[in-house]
């Protein structure tokens, strides 16, 4: 037992030298290429970066932003975006914005968006595109629809109005909307003719509603046109009439410009002064619009009228009267004028009043009275 155990330490002991060996003999070339790839690693492990150079000037970088923006931001920064194209200043720019806004039209699926654009595209007003403007007025949301149509009226697009007439045309006349009356105004902007004959049919037709009528009757009224002022005078004198169709009508006559029609406004008016008073208030509307008719025809009749008016409770009746006698210019509102200048409870009555005597010379613009 004692040379067995006396053996195993031997081996033990040449075994620990073994292995002593081995590790001494280890070449040094292997450690140098060890310790030269852990040098290159850190080499590779540490790269040096460079800052991206901005290029362009501020604006040409503001219009890339507007462009990312618009493309990939969240809505409500898209929509921001577009209102803000409006203070770029470089045409090349805005034109290429407004080019990504017509080609976003088409596949845009957010309605506040797609209106938004619409809209910038009219502020814009560069006049392209209109093909493309024109198709969105297939969607079917009636918002839409009607941005469309007030973008195009903003682009003075006078082609499109066939279009618009045929779309009117096939709207039901029981009830309004924006859209009717995106339709109709624009229509009648571009003074287009082909809708009077429809309009006037509307108009007479019971089953249309009021609103409505009374949109197509300022379309008419828009038209100036000498042919319509029968039509106007026969709505106008019917007495069973609404009074607001009455004094559109009226209004009509006045824009027309024929002196001729003055003799049956001052019939009218001479009607409403014969009423007792409740009926007479409600014919309050009528009697203005009449008046600011023969003021337009030139007919200084109207001026005692509008001195009455003057003296009216209602500020804003008094605003009108005083806007209506600046345009006369009529020496005998002198005084009272004067009077509304300084004392009138309302400050854009006396604003108005100081202008009307200024360009009539009464007073100088330090509202130092003309000592003429």
């Amino acid at each position: 037992m004692r040379k067995k155990g006396k053996i195993m330490k031997i081996k033990i002991t040449l075994l620990n030298i073994l292995i002593n060996c081995i590790i001494i003999s280890v070449p040094t070339a292997i450690i140098a290429q060890d310790a030269d790839e852990n040098t290159n690693t850190e080499k590779v492990s540490e790269p040096k970066t460079e800052e991206p150079k901005t290029t362009g000037t501020a604006e040409e970088r503001q219009i890339k932003f507007l462009k990312d923006t618009i493309l990939f931001g969240v809505h409500d920064e898209r929509r921001d975006a577009m209102t803000r194209i409006l203070q770029i200043k470089d045409e090349a720019g805005r034109a290429e914005l407004n080019d990504l806004l017509i080609d976003l039209l088409e596949e845009e699926l957010n309605t506040e968006v797609k209106i938004k654009a619409l809209t910038t595209i009219g502020q814009l007003n560069l006049g392209k595109g209109i093909d493309k403007i024109v198709a969105q007025l297939d969607d079917k949301n009636e918002e839409i629809r009607t941005a469309v149509v007030n973008t195009l009226n903003s682009l003075n697009a006078v082609s499109t109005a066939p279009r618009m007439i045929e779309l009117l045309k096939a709207l039901p006349k029981d009830r309004d909307s924006l859209y009717h009356e995106a339709l109709i105004t624009t229509i009648g902007n571009f003074k287009s003719k082909d809708l009077v004959e429809f309009a006037q049919i509307s108009i007479n037709d019971n089953r249309t509603i009021l609103s409505l009528r009374e949109k197509f009757l300022l379309y008419l009224v828009s038209l100036e046109d000498a042919e319509l002022a029968n039509y106007f005078l026969t709505i106008a004198k019917n007495e069973n009439e609404d009074a607001n169709m009455r004094a559109y009508a009226v209004g009509g006559l006045g824009r027309i410009g024929n002196e001729e029609h003055a003799k049956e406004i001052k019939s009218i008016l001479e009607d409403i002064d014969a009423l007792p008073i409740s009926r007479k208030q409600r014919l309050h509307t009528l009697s203005m619009y009449a008046i600011t008719a023969l003021v337009r025809l030139g007919d200084t009749d109207a001026t005692p009228r509008l001195m009455d008016a003057l003296r009216d409770n209602n500020p804003s009746v008094r605003l009108r009267a005083v806007q209506l006698l600046k345009e006369l210019k009529d020496e005998r509102t002198i005084d009272i004028l004067k009077y509304k200048m300084n004392h009138d409870q309302n400050s854009r009555v006396r604003r108005i009043a100081e202008e009307a005597l200024i360009e009539m010379g009464a007073i100088k613009k330090d509202n130092t009275e003309d000592e003429k």
